[in-house]
């Protein structure tokens, strides 16, 4: 459960979103290209380059090379971290699978499970003599809060899923949008396959759950603007008044697991822009199911196609590629 040598839990924030601040891995290129080869190579002279640092809200990914084939170097965030050691720490043997418990499990569950079943994305790669039930390494490394450095972190090796997301692309079709609606719904199929004994994880409470949505109440008073904060709150009334007061919702809305996040950051195009492969699950909770192909809309909309006056034909495109499953 230590986060750093002479740290208490009591000196930690209670806020998840606080705690995330303090806690976002803050380690040079060197320093994780150093705990992939002590973790994950059987070769310590393994030839490792790194292509590009890659964006991350709260994480630090790095895309690198290992003897010509691509990877993404993932180390975790002190939150997630502390989960998944706190439950290997916790662990009373061989068959004690309170592990389970752990988002970061999880991920490596869906991902193992998707490729297995057809659907391309990051595959977790398994660690040199590692005893540890889940593909990840634990390494000592700093984080943005000095007072909490170095930190023990999660370390994941993940095969790379080739293409481009579909947010670098300038131009799109529109039949790219069909495409990954047709995407989704093979992913909503395949998710709902997952082992139940896997799921202890997705029925934590996550603040990006579409479910939480009147959670954002605490929040307004942040938004300055008169106009967007009446918008924002009329938006709430109406989720509240609509889907939580008639029950509807919870008695209405098939429940399964999501993916959470499916953006166009979050799928990969080849060149003649059909979908390949998905990525990045770290919003993938058991949630209403229709909040998947909700997301998936909304972001359609924002899209070059979406941007050009043609919104909502873009929602449209997504969700007739979603209804052909």
């Amino acid at each position: 459960r230590h986060y750093h040598q002479g740290t208490t839990m009591e000196s930690l924030p209670n806020n998840d979103e606080e705690l995330r601040k303090l806690l976002t891995p803050k380690p040079t290129a060197k320093e994780v290209v150093a705990a992939i080869r002590q973790s994950f190579m059987a070769n310590a002279d393994a030839d490792i380059q790194v292509v590009k640092e890659l964006e991350s809200y709260d994480d630090k990914n790095l895309w690198i090379s290992i003897a010509g084939n691509h990877y993404l170097a993932k180390v975790h965030n002190g939150v997630e971290s502390r989960d998944l050691i706190q439950y290997i720490s916790m662990s009373s043997g061989k068959d004690d699978v309170s592990f389970r418990k752990s988002a970061i499990h999880l991920q490596n569950a869906i991902m193992m499970h998707l490729n297995q079943h057809g659907i391309t994305t990051n595959q977790p790669q398994e660690p040199v003599a590692s005893k540890l039930p889940t593909p990840v390494a634990i390494h000592s490394l700093p984080v943005v809060s000095k007072e909490h450095s170095p930190c023990q972190l999660v370390v994941r090796l993940l095969k790379w899923v080739p293409g481009r997301p579909m947010s670098s692309f300038s131009m799109l079709p529109i039949e790219a949008l069909a495409d990954a609606g047709r995407f989704l719904g093979k992913l909503s199929v395949c998710l709902s396959s997952l082992p139940s004994d896997e799921l202890e994880a997705a029925k934590r409470y996550h603040q990006w759950d579409g479910k939480n949505t009147l959670d954002l109440k605490d929040f307004i008073k942040y938004i300055k603007e008169d106009r967007k904060r009446s918008m924002v709150n009329s938006v709430l009334d109406a989720f509240k008044k609509d889907l939580i007061d008639t029950n509807i919702a919870e008695s209405s809305f098939s429940k399964g697991m999501i993916h959470g996040d499916f953006n166009d950051a979050n799928f990969v195009l080849d060149e003649d822009f059909g979908v390949t492969g998905v990525i990045d699950f770290g919003d993938s909770v058991e949630s209403w199911r229709i909040l998947d192909l909700s997301i998936a809309m909304a972001y359609a909309m924002l899209t070059p196609y979406g941007k050009q006056g043609r919104s909502l034909s873009a929602a449209a495109a997504l969700l007739r590629g979603k209804l052909e499953n």
